[in-house]
């Protein structure tokens, strides 16, 4: 039994016009890896990488550098060949912005602990390691039963993740919590790092002439139009965890 809890599923996050990179492997107790895949200079239109600039030799020794718990979160980075420049941060598919055609630019891919019923939801470039409820509580009792869990309600802060909220929604048939709040109106923020949604993002999500009251100060998903409305945090509804 307790073999079966620290199974991990594990991951590799596809794009269409996907080249695979490089696999790498970093042990912490259970086999964790971490798949990275090449962005092609066609699909590097809205990805961001914001963190550490340092020099390396090389690829490998970059995504080393990824990998290392120093560095934590990267979710990817780019290399410049030209001169070898390891660029580590966040994907954020959210932001208009585009690599020159001499970075060679890698997402990772996540390692997801599939104990206690969570499971790799998947779209696009957007991988996730989610947990999906059956039952309906409030905003509040729904994000501390995903902390109880070691994550937090789901967050969408790319249209390929946003659209794995919109499946499991859609699957559901039920307005469903995700991660976005607020204690001043309409200044919205995700629920894991308190940070505020790109205006991209906010404007992709939401629904027609949403967000509008400024009573409602948590954010649900609309089972008929598959956008986001602000709503009561006290009234239940189904919810997503997310693990990191």
């Amino acid at each position: 039994m307790a073999a079966a809890r620290s199974v991990t599923a594990v991951l590799l996050c596809f794009l269409t016009d996907l080249l695979l990179g490089l696999l790498i492997s970093s042990s912490t107790g259970a086999t964790n890896i971490k798949t990275f895949y090449q962005v092609t200079s066609s699909s590097q239109n809205g990805v961001q990488l914001t963190g550490r600039q340092l020099t390396r030799r090389s690829v490998l020794e970059c995504a080393n550098l990824c990998l290392s718990p120093l560095n934590s979160p990267c979710s990817g980075f780019a290399f410049v060949k030209t001169s070898s420049l390891c660029k580590l941060g966040e994907m954020d598919y959210g932001s208009p912005v585009t690599h020159p055609l001499d970075h060679s630019v890698y997402g990772a891919s996540i390692v997801c602990d599939a104990s206690s019923g969570f499971e790799v939801r998947t779209h696009g470039s957007a991988a996730a390691c989610l947990w999906i409820s059956t039952t309906a509580l409030s905003f509040e009792n729904a994000e501390n039963t995903c902390v109880g869990f070691g994550g937090h309600l789901m967050t969408t802060r790319s249209p390929d993740k946003f659209s794995i909220l919109q499946e499991i929604v859609k699957d559901l048939n039920e307005n469903t919590w995700f991660g976005l709040s607020t204690s001043a109106f309409p200044d919205f923020r995700w629920v894991d790092d308190l940070s505020k949604p790109t205006q991209n993002i906010s404007e992709y999500i939401f629904d027609t002439n949403q967000p509008d009251f400024d009573w409602d100060h948590c954010v649900e998903m609309f089972p008929w139009s598959l956008k986001a409305n602000n709503y009561n945090c006290s009234v239940p509804r189904k919810f997503v965890c997310e693990r990191k």
